[in-house]
């Protein structure tokens, strides 16, 4: 038994390919590893809490345990939780070029499912980290597609648009990058507009639960998102 943890992912943008790796940091026989279910993990807080990680590499680096290729581009991380790995890419086909959710088995290596999310993005891909709540996956596309997957399947449980639905302003300039936050019942996202700043939403059914507006800021204010992922923080 060996202990898959951390990952290097690489993207030739140019060549539309992806490249995923898995590698082999630590050496015990036997040790479990924590699901990482969402952008910087569980806590969105870059921490990771695996213990017996080599201290030092090998001359050679780490022995490289798999890759696999074609699941398109874009500047997506991935989440890993159930034994497998869900990450998000631009894959080109003979009538259009679309984002998608794919899935892949951790044990075999073979992609399960893919799910359209929205029309590509011709500067890169998505920019979303996909988000894992049990058997429910959230993404958002850079068009502003905010879909629920199953998790089992890929099959489209509900969908939103932060610029039609949620009171979005516009799309900002390097197009919606944030990875929605789950907290407990509530799907969390940031359409950007005057009076959408943050959403919440009935992670279940997509419905929405409230919007937060934002406090007029002058003449050189801008209604838009921003390209960072709103976390939790709890007062005294």
């Amino acid at each position: 038994m060996y202990l898959i943890k951390n990952f290097m992912r690489l993207r030739h943008i140019q060549g539309c390919v992806l490249v995923l790796c898995i590698i082999c940091l630590c050496c015990p026989d036997t040790v479990d590893a924590a699901d990482w279910p969402r952008f910087r993990g569980p806590n969105r807080d870059g921490i990771c809490t695996e213990t017996g990680l080599l201290k030092i590499w090998p001359d050679d680096g780490p022995e490289l345990l798999w890759e696999m290729t074609g699941l398109g581009t874009g500047y997506s991380s991935v989440a890993i939780a159930g034994g497998k790995l869900y990450t998000m890419g631009d894959i080109k086909t003979d009538s259009e070029t679309a984002q998608y959710v794919i899935a892949i088995d951790l044990t075999t290596q073979e992609k399960l499912w893919s799910s359209k999310v929205g029309p590509g993005h011709k500067e890169g891909g998505p920019r979303s980290t996909p988000t894992v709540d049990g058997n429910l996956v959230f993404a958002i596309g850079t068009s502003g597609a905010l879909v629920c997957v199953d998790a089992s399947d890929g099959r489209l449980l509900w969908s939103k648009n932060l610029l039609k639905d949620l009171d979005g302003a516009k799309n900002p300039r390097w197009k919606f990058s944030e990875s929605p936050l789950v907290d407990g019942d509530r799907l969390l996202c940031t359409p950007g507009g005057h009076n959408a700043v943050i959403a919440a939403l009935n992670k279940k059914t997509g419905a929405v639960l409230w919007e937060c507006s934002m406090p007029d800021i002058g003449p050189k204010g801008k209604d838009e998102a921003g390209y960072s992922s709103i976390v939790i923080s709890y007062g005294a």
